[in-house]
């Protein structure tokens, strides 16, 4: 995700140019830029420029901003969640162990039989999984997304969510259409579970990490390299053992949801 504006870069309102460059035109390239100058002498204004945007959005993005733009040192340190990760695994059940160990390739299972049943690839199957996964509990994410595929286009979620599973089924690249680094990592480790990837890392590997519940209500996940962060830790401890990220990632949620009581169990019997 990468939620933060970018502040224009122009000219000091009312300022002279340079001596000798009266009226010439700005590097191109380069917005607002005196030629002549070097690059870190240019002139930035304070923030993007909302004037022309609708009240709500202005007070939605300001808010959004100001949740983000606290540091991800608000994360406890690499040491604690990494220590965090181990006890957690180590509390794990062998029932815990062996669903999460499994936890991913079990969902390309569904994906390769959505796929099969409904004539689609298993890409696609496991894109409009990704699409639909948002706020969504994995068995209804899983009915939505059979639901969709067999009708050829999605409902029962928001609008977004929708129109990126139907752009999917429609034969666009999954990872052209998914956006945020939780859904298009959930997507690759779903498509390819027996390849080292990216890391899935949503609400409850955060309160995982920081050891704690109710971690995500204060938007961690949206402060500037908080996803990095907890990504590294699980990779740095896949490293330790020997095993892929997303098995210890899935261990360790699975593990978590258990030991607080937080339903994650899916039923197949519907499909």
């Amino acid at each position: 995700m990468n939620p933060c504006s970018i502040p224009r870069r122009g000219p000091v309102p009312g300022a002279d140019p340079a001596p000798g460059v009266h009226g010439a035109p700005p590097c191109r390239g380069v917005p607002g830029s005196i030629p002549g100058t070097p690059r870190h002498h240019h002139h930035r204004t304070k923030g993007f420029d909302m004037s022309h945007l609708p009240p709500a959005t202005v007070r939605g993005r300001r808010a959004r901003q100001a949740a983000i733009g606290r540091s991800a040192d608000a994360l406890p340190s690499a040491d604690v969640m990494r220590r965090n990760l181990l006890d957690t695994l180590a509390g794990a059940s062998p029932d815990a162990e062996h669903e999460g160990a499994a936890w991913y390739l079990a969902a390309h299972s569904i994906a390769a039989d959505m796929a099969t049943r409904h004539g689609l690839t298993v890409a696609q199957a496991a894109g409009v999984l990704a699409a639909l996964s948002p706020q969504c509990g994995w068995a209804e994410n899983i009915r939505l997304a059979d639901a969709a595929c067999a009708a050829g286009a999605a409902s029962g979620h928001t609008v977004d969510a929708c129109r990126k599973a139907d752009a999917i089924l429609a034969g666009a690249d999954p990872f052209d259409v998914l956006g945020g680094r939780k859904v298009r990592s959930f997507y690759a480790n779903i498509l390819r579970p027996t390849v080292a990837g990216p890391v899935t890392v949503d609400r409850h590997a955060v309160d995982m990490l920081c050891g704690r519940r109710g971690a995500v209500e204060d938007r961690v996940l949206e402060r500037v390299g908080a996803y990095a962060r907890c990504a590294a830790v699980i990779r740095g401890v896949a490293r330790e053992l020997g095993m892929r990220p997303h098995e210890v990632q899935a261990i360790a949620w699975v593990a978590w949801r258990q030991l607080h009581d937080v339903a994650y169990r899916y039923d197949l019997t519907g499909l």
